[in-house]
């Protein structure tokens, strides 16, 4: 009868020297390099066999964690203290885990699931019973092996995903690593990686428990505080109804919509942006009260209500400025330390549409006019430049110079811009728009691409940590996340 091989450190050598072999029978097959051509592709080579040794002692290092017997059964303990649900041990189960570098990891483990014997409802087969009958592994869990790849493999998917143009893109750097997979199982990480994110975003019942954003106090700084909105093509409906007989798929109607995007960063001491400090960028596709509230979360989280000033800086949109006063109130910030700013380049704007809407003047004198008029407001000199539009109005006889007046005069007290400088805080929001344009213009908007409501707000998230910096904290919380709530790691 033949014993069960243990994996001690000659097997452990056994590993390293079996890829050492490889490797020199890699030297003698291939010739050296000659031309860059032959250069890159030995560089493959190379690359290649560097991230197979990675994914032979990562299988090694799983089958030893998961031949310790006592292991597996405080996993199976700890998954059934957590679990709200009573949970079956179905038994012993082959898994398939793939790691890098190509390798495929296949092991057997406990696999368990929640009882449903006495439940009302049909039986279904295997494969269709939905998320609230699928399983999962716990000894897996305890190693945050779910989805059947590893962290590091579910991390680097994920941000492959969100940092690619599209998913094939992501495909082929992917492949590079060593990580082969097609478009739809990366999809599906991806999301998946994107649901963890989601339930530990600030003002969240697991957000207080996962790591703190801030690296340092926010007290004694100028906290900037900008928000802004995009535009993506959402997919509705397609669900239901007949199919198409030309191209047999649900009709489905891609509307406008647009996803917020809030950015929270400091300031140096002469008013610009801080370097230094990783800002803030979330975005989602909620209403305006649940931005808010996603702002208000960031704000306690951060703690903001130490800093010595806050500012917050944005267009003209009424959604916005209505509810600042609730939203300081709730997040608790002093109200003198409170700044608010309209955005001047988008108020100049609204200066050159005036000067569009004259329509007997010369070109030339519309733009001496408009270079007046932003002098003046860069000044100070708010009350002058109403008057100046006043007289402009009757002169003119044009209702729409009316409109763009209300508009000055409704946001009078936001465009006190010298004292703005003077103090030094930005007067300008283009922390935001650049945000805007990295996280939404540049993966998420483009021709016929249309993205389900779900799939899109996970993209959004994951797209707004990736740009801001924030990607390693990301990692870090959803670690905890599946280090803690192993009830939700599914087969």
């Amino acid at each position: 009868m033949k014993t069960k091989r243990r994996y001690t450190p000659f097997a452990l050598m056994d590993i390293i020297m079996s890829w050492v072999k490889e490797i020199q029978y890699l030297f003698r097959k291939a010739r050296l390099p000659k031309n860059p051509d032959e250069m890159k592709e030995f560089e493959k080579n190379i690359s290649r066999a560097c991230n197979r040794l990675k994914g032979l002692l990562t299988r090694y290092g799983i089958k030893k964690a998961l031949e310790n017997i006592q292991f597996t059964q405080n996993a199976v303990a700890e998954a059934r203290d957590k679990s709200k649900k009573k949970l079956v041990n179905r038994g012993i189960k082959f898994v398939k885990i793939t790691l890098i570098g190509g390798v495929v990891l296949k092991i057997k483990t406990v696999y368990m699931s929640i009882n449903r014997k006495g439940k009302r409802g049909r039986k279904r087969k295997k494969g269709r019973r939905g998320k609230n009958g699928s399983g999962f592994y716990p000894a897996l869990a305890q190693l945050g092996i779910f989805n059947r790849v590893t962290p590091y493999v579910q991390e680097c998917v994920a941000k492959a995903a969100s940092e690619c143009r599209t998913f094939k893109e992501a495909q082929a750097r992917l492949a590079d690593m060593g990580i082969c997979m097609d478009e739809k199982t990366i999809r599906n990480i991806a999301y998946s990686y994107g649901d963890l994110g989601l339930s530990m975003r600030p003002g969240s019942p697991d957000a207080e428990k996962g790591m703190p954003l801030a690296d340092e106090s926010m007290e004694g700084k100028t906290v900037v505080i900008q928000m802004d909105g995009g535009r993506v093509r959402q997919r509705e409906g397609g669900r239901r109804g007949r199919r198409s007989k030309k191209t047999s798929r649900r009709r489905f109607n891609p509307k406008w919509r647009e996803p917020r995007v809030i950015a929270v960063c400091t300031t140096d001491e002469n008013g610009r942006k801080n370097r230094k400090e990783a800002a803030f960028y979330d975005s989602t596709m909620g209403k305006c009260q649940d931005v808010f509230l996603l702002l208000v979360g960031y704000l306690l989280a951060l703690q903001v209500h130490k800093a010595s000033r806050v500012v917050f800086v944005a267009d003209g949109a009424h959604w916005i400025w209505n509810r600042l006063d609730e939203l300081c109130e709730t997040a608790s910030i002093p109200a003198e330390i409170v700044y608010k700013i309209l955005d001047f380049y988008h108020a100049c704007e609204y200066l050159k549409e005036i000067a569009d809407l004259c329509a007997k003047w010369s070109q030339k004198r519309r733009k001496r006019w408009f270079k007046a008029g932003r002098k003046l407001l860069k000044q100070g000199k708010i009350d002058e430049l109403i008057e100046i539009v006043k007289e402009l109005s009757r002169s003119q006889n044009c209702p729409e110079i009316l409109e763009k007046l209300n508009y000055l005069i409704n946001n009078k007290d936001r465009m006190q811009y010298a004292h703005a400088l003077e103090i030094k805080i930005p007067i300008g929001s283009g922390v935001v728009e650049s945000a805007v344009r990295r996280i939404i213009n540049l993966r998420l908007k483009g021709n016929s691409i249309y993205w389900n409501p779900e799939n899109l707000e996970r993209m959004l998230f994951l797209r707004a940590y990736l740009i801001s910096g924030n990607w390693e904290k990301l990692n870090m919380c959803i670690l905890w996340k599946i280090r803690h709530m192993s009830q939700y790691i599914t087969a």
